[in-house]
């Protein structure tokens, strides 16, 4: 059995949902939420777990200009996910493909 995680999107749930932060006073919630689906995941004992990022395509804007047209680019929270996807994509040794 394989199982599928949206790792942006369980990121930007966590983020907003636990108040986590590193020593440096760096978010790490996304990580953190991210970390514990996996382990869930686990639980199922999958042959396989895929993970996916969203992988910021414009087709979605260009077929639909409001498409997440009332997000707040400024939002501290919103740019501290990034940094941790980043972090993500390290951990997990991401390969896009």
């Amino acid at each position: 059995m394989r199982l599928l995680l949206d790792v942006s999107g369980v990121a930007h749930a966590s983020a907003r949902k636990y108040n986590l932060e590193d020593t440096k006073g760096r978010g790490t919630s996304a990580i953190f939420g991210v970390l514990r689906a996996l382990e869930a995941l686990a639980a199922f004992d999958p042959s396989e777990i895929v993970v996916c990022f969203d992988g910021g395509s414009r087709a979605r804007r260009e077929l639909y200009p409001e498409y997440k047209a009332g997000r707040d680019n400024t939002d501290p929270v919103r740019i501290d996910i990034h940094r941790q996807l980043d972090v993500l994509r390290e951990i997990l040794e991401f390969t896009p493909v």
